[in-house]
């Protein structure tokens, strides 16, 4: 979190800060950054501490591995930053005096409105919930009063460098941190994911990672993974090499975008367990095990996929059905009637 941070014309001397902290000249903002089409499990957040008296300002920037990955995590990331930082000044350079209200900008409200929340409890079901953590447990802690104020995001898109508020413009310096720290960790391989946030006390970890919210979600995965190696090496007779090739973590996140209906029968197709020949008779709910199209025996998922002659037969009018080998029909028929096979037709108009 500290790995990269610029000191104001290389002064690393913080009196500068207290002096702006006691005299209320000093202003906080954060930005988080996520590209979920080059890395689904970085995140990365910039952060600025400015002096609008002597325009000093002490800026950083860190990236994150996390499978909870996201922007949002990228800005709450930020605030807690910020906090961390405030708080280690406060402990430093303890006062008698109190402080003046420091403002933080943040261009997501809902990253905001949650810093700015105080909560004996954080649910596990809450998004970033080892972040809130953090934060209630600094909060106790800290005399610095904290205001979280919301800036709109990229107004430099839309008016000239010399028209936007100090908000805006601070705003757009973390912005570009953020990225740039996103940029390092996807280039250095950054791949810890076990650390704990300073001011968290404990966690749970799994081997995808530290649960960042409700653990169950997390707890499913590892046993999934656990019971499809036993199922792929001991049914499928995989080797734990063949294994351990496929990328099961990249899959999860893959699959948890798609449809339920389509996770289910993906589940179902590379298990063996869809509604084939073979599946249907062990269930009772077919005399036949053969194929309906090119009649071979046992059917089964993996025949699926290289029937050389899956087609759906359609008829076009009842006519069509004289032309028929006897004993296809009488099979079509009878699979019909046992409700395993549907034969589409239409009648002409």
């Amino acid at each position: 979190m500290w790995s990269n941070i610029h000191f104001p014309d290389g002064n690393c001397d913080p009196c500068w800060l207290m002096d702006a902290l006691h005299a209320g000249t000093l202003v906080g903002c954060t930005d988080g950054s996520y590209n979920g089409k080059r890395s689904t499990v970085l995140s990365s957040a910039g952060w600025i501490l400015y002096d609008k008296k002597s325009d000093l300002r002490l800026a950083g920037s860190f990236c994150e591995h996390s499978p909870a990955a996201s922007s949002y995590r990228g800005e709450m990331l930020g605030l807690c930053a910020l906090q961390l930082l405030l708080l280690a000044l406060d402990t430093w350079h303890p006062s008698s005096e109190s402080y003046p209200v420091l403002s933080i900008f943040c261009d997501n409200e809902k990253a905001g409105e949650r810093a700015h929340e105080e909560h004996r409890r954080v649910k596990p079901s809450w998004s970033c919930a080892d972040v809130l953590r953090s934060f209630r447990n600094t909060k106790h802690i800290l005399s610095i009063p904290i205001q979280f104020s919301h800036v709109p995001a990229h107004m430099d898109d839309l008016l000239p460098w010399e028209q936007l508020s100090l908000a805006g413009k601070l705003n757009c310096m973390c912005d570009s941190l953020a990225k740039d720290g996103l940029r390092r960790g996807m280039e250095s391989g950054y791949a810890d994911t076990y650390n704990l946030l300073p001011n968290e006390c404990s966690a749970v970890m799994f081997p995808s990672g530290k649960a960042s919210s409700d653990p169950a979600d997390y707890l499913r995965q590892s046993l999934g993974h656990r019971e499809a190696q036993v199922f792929y090496t001991t049914e499928k007779e995989w080797s734990l090499e063949k294994f351990d090739l496929i990328s099961w973590d990249d899959l999860h996140v893959t699959l948890l975008g798609k449809p339920l209906a389509f996770r289910v029968w993906l589940s179902k197709q590379s298990s063996d367990f869809c509604a084939t020949g073979r599946q249907m008779k062990r269930c009772k709910m077919s005399v036949d095990d053969r194929c309906p199209s090119c009649w071979k025996k046992n059917e089964s998922a993996g025949h699926l996929c290289i029937c050389p002659s899956a087609r759906l037969q359609t008829c076009t009018s009842p006519s069509t059905w004289l032309s028929y080998d006897d004993l296809l029909l009488q099979y079509f028929v009878e699979t019909m009637l046992l409700g395993w096979y549907t034969v589409a037709w239409h009648l002409e108009r």
